[in-house]
């Protein structure tokens, strides 16, 4: 019992050593929305790393596109100018094929002198048919150019969304410890807790020894008390032939100075029985 003691008393103040080590810890709570937050920084920084390199690719196709439409708006200038030349040229060699040397001009109502030499124009179905392909064309690119001008919008806009919630996040971290020192924290906590657990749990298995001990004490108590009483109902069973006084202390001991007494009145008894036996038979 007495070591049960000293082992439940060491064991108590180990509990509330381990209870004021976790004490003066600050607030885990706390210091896990910090962690939240120093994650949720991270994820922001990358998202918005992505969307960076998202709307630099975007703005390079837009540049693309807007090179591609130049050219397509200068095919078609290009080609309505060749259509109407075209045209002009038509007409031009109509009106040289229908000159004859001595009449007068249409145009300019002079005589003709000599035939002009005009080249044959080229036909205008393919020349129309020109305008009208770059026409297309040029309508293909002013829809790609505008729906990449819309994506690299909508890129730029949420860049900025992104950017000011980081912006957000990072000012609210300001006066917070830093990263590494939450993490540090939140592992001492956990180290603390799971000591104070083990503390808590070596305390309570240490009392319930100890209850153990004091019962088991208890019940040798009882046990010793019902042996000490026999010891004096067996000498008083024999004290009129002379048993010795019960000394207490040690039952063990008292026992054994009962037990070596009868031994020794037995066998000096044992010794005069024959003569006893011898008397009483010449009586």
């Amino acid at each position: 019992v007495g070591a049960g003691e000293k082992q439940a008393t060491a064991a108590a103040g180990a509990e509330e050593e381990a209870e004021r080590a976790r004490t003066t810890l600050p607030d885990q709570a706390h210091l896990e929305s910090l962690a939240h937050a120093y994650e949720q920084q991270h994820a922001l920084t990358a998202r918005l790393q992505a969307q960076q390199t998202d709307l630099t690719a975007g703005r390079d196709e837009e540049h693309t596109l807007a090179l591609g439409l130049e050219e397509a708006e200068q095919t078609a200038e290009d080609a309505r100018a060749a259509a109407e030349a075209a045209q002009q040229a038509d007409k031009a060699y109509a009106l040289a094929e229908g000159l004859r040397v001595g009449e007068p001009c249409p145009v300019c109502l002079q005589p003709v002198t000599a035939l002009p030499h005009h080249a044959t124009p080229p036909g205008l179905d393919e020349v129309r048919a020109a305008v009208d392909a770059a026409r297309k064309k040029l309508v293909r690119a002013r829809n790609s150019h505008g729906e990449a001008s819309k994506l690299v919008a909508a890129a730029e806009a949420t860049v900025d969304f992104t950017g000011r919630a980081l912006d957000d996040m990072a000012a609210s971290l300001v006066a917070a410890p830093a990263e590494s020192e939450v993490i540090s924290t939140l592992a001492a906590i956990a180290q603390a807790d799971e000591a104070l657990g083990q503390a808590r749990e070596a305390a309570r298995t240490r009392r319930r020894e100890l209850a153990a001990a004091k019962k088991g004490r208890e019940d040798l108590a009882e046990d010793e008390a019902r042996a000490w009483a026999g010891l004096r109902r067996a000498r008083d069973s024999v004290v009129s032939l002379g048993a010795p006084a019960v000394q207490q202390g040690d039952l063990a001991a008292a026992w054994g100075a009962l037990a070596t007494w009868a031994a020794r009145e037995h066998a000096d008894r044992s010794q005069r029985l024959p003569d006893l036996d011898a008397a009483a038979s010449a009586l």
